[in-house]
């Protein structure tokens, strides 16, 4: 019997047949395909793509239909994000001038400061909560739903047996040969646990097992500064857990302010950053685990959360043994195009080497398909890529790094950065640790990357994408009326800016200097 692999999703657009044979390995139903798509969660832009250009499709899941995004990703993380802010702003209340009251043995309090000592967070209604949103949204991508659009749904686990065939064992027992003339990998990410930590599975948390929390930890450590973990750092404390983070930096290779800006949150909400590496995780006894540190800091606990990256779910996959090469970390290897080194065989998404984003992967996603499926296949790698760390505030960024902007740039560019005393919706709301950082070259008025701190950062981002990705001079983004006192009203007042100044510089410039002499 074939030894299968561990994905989470197929699609098959086929012109299929299906045919039943026995033999010495089992008893196999067979499908002939005109392509193949192993995917994860963005597979829905896949088959409904590949349906539109003419094709049947299959989807063959192991787990979930749905992927890490759903389940354990940006879905379940967001909504906790949402509940950890409701916990936070009702102990903030009093800023606003709120006061709280509250009920305590029959004496009432109406304190402003109350918010602060008496929010309680019931991590079973948390979590109630944070899994009722997942499945709203699972909802829409059901086995049912797929059904009702005609795509024929296969529950089991595949492996590769040449760069056109696979072997699918479904749930039921039953095997699956698959036959296709082209195919996609996207079978996404899992957690990358380090050697160094030394706890059974069950015992550590990582995305995938955290949002199943129903009590509160006492005392949390993270390990890693990167999104994930400073999201859920950030969710945890609001919670009322004492947490700590372990990481060289906070935000990793992000831009250096706003590194240095979501250090001083997490040092006012009480978040403990020690810049170390860790060095071992270890059990003491029964639920509770030692964290040493390269500085030599010993930190117990009773629940340590690993947070530092994602590998590519290919494990198994066979893809190595059809001549498709991967990475030191199991990537599949792709070109401009998406192929591999099959030109029958595509990669997109989280299980290549290209940035983890949920956006990105449905971007490629799409490609892929469309370079599998018509002729003139299309580079489908696009350097400016929105990324957007949902913290509070939020952190987001696009292009390049200001040094990378300077080393490139130099003295052609400019940098100009707007501080929050400077945007009025910002001071409104009392977020005194945001800003907004504009890299341009002087010349044309190109923005060339950008950087934004700010509750409503992940909207705002948007807008400087689309800028980019159609070239808009930020001369001409001052001339469309942004409303205010909107957020990104200060955005409008920047490339105000920029156009008063290349004005100036110019022959107006000139003649304004010239009237002035007369």
């Amino acid at each position: 019997q074939p030894s299968p692999c561990t994905i989470n999703k197929l699609l098959l657009t086929p012109k299929q047949s299906i045919q039943h044979r026995k033999g010495d390995d089992g008893d196999f139903r067979q499908l002939k395909a005109n392509s193949v798509l192993t995917c994860h969660h963005w597979g829905w832009i896949c088959w409904s793509y590949s349906s539109r250009l003419g094709g049947r499709v299959v989807l063959i899941e192991e787990n979930q239909i749905g992927g890490d995004c759903t389940w354990s990703g940006c879905v379940p993380s967001k909504a906790l994000v949402a509940a950890a802010k409701a916990a936070h702003t009702c102990r903030t209340a009093a800023v606003f001038g709120v006061k709280a009251t509250v009920s305590d043995g029959g004496a009432r309090s109406s304190d402003p400061d109350a918010t602060t000592l008496n929010v309680k967070c019931d991590m079973q209604r948390v979590h109630d909560h944070v899994k009722a949103k997942v499945a709203q949204i699972a909802a829409t991508e059901t086995q049912e739903v797929l059904e009702a659009k005609g795509i024929n749904v296969l529950m089991g686990r595949a492996r590769f047996i040449s760069r056109h065939d696979l072997i699918v064992t479904a749930q039921d027992g039953s095997m699956h040969e698959i036959h296709a003339e082209r195919i996609v990998v996207a079978t996404g990410a899992k957690p990358r646990v380090p050697s160094f930590v030394k706890l059974p599975r069950h015992e550590l948390l990582t995305y995938e097992n955290v949002f199943d929390l129903t009590q509160l930890p006492h005392h949390l450590v993270v390990i890693g500064g990167g999104p994930i973990g400073c999201e859920l750092a950030q969710c945890f404390r609001r919670f009322g857990s004492n947490v700590t983070v372990v990481s060289h930096r906070l935000l990793g290779t992000h831009d250096k302010d706003a590194q240095a800006a979501l250090g001083q949150v997490f040092e006012t909400e009480g978040i403990q950053h020690i810049a170390a590496h860790v060095q071992s995780v270890n059990k003491v006894h029964d639920q509770t685990y030692s964290v040493l540190t390269s500085t030599n800091i010993e930190l117990e606990c009773d629940k340590v959360l690993v947070a530092v990256g994602r590998i590519p779910n290919t494990h198994g996959l066979g893809l190595t043994d059809c001549g498709i090469s991967l990475d030191k970390d199991g990537g599949v290897i792709v070109s401009d195009t998406l192929h591999t080194d099959s030109k029958h065989v595509f990669g997109a998404g989280d299980c290549t080497s290209s940035p983890q984003f949920t956006h990105l992967a449905g971007y490629q996603g799409f490609m892929a398909v469309r370079n599998a499926l018509l002729p003139f296949a299309e580079a489908a790698r696009k350097p400016v890529i929105p990324r957007c760390i949902f913290t509070d505030p939020e952190v987001a960024s696009i292009g390049l790094s200001e040094d990378e902007f300077i080393a490139q740039h130099g003295s052609k560019g400019d940098v100009m950065v707007w501080k929050a005393d400077k945007m009025d919706r910002l001071m409104i709301e009392s977020e005194e640790h945001g800003f907004i950082k504009l890299m341009y070259t002087k010349r044309d008025a190109q923005l060339r990357g950008a950087v934004v701190v700010m509750s409503r950062a992940g909207e705002l981002i948007n807008e400087l994408s689309v800028i980019m990705a159609n070239s808009i001079p930020l001369t001409q983004v001052a001339r469309g009326i942004h409303a205010y006192p909107s957020y990104g009203f200060a955005l409008q007042q920047m490339c105000s800016e920029v156009a008063v100044e290349g004005l100036f510089a110019g022959l107006t410039g000139k003649l304004v200097a010239w009237f002035k002499r007369v």
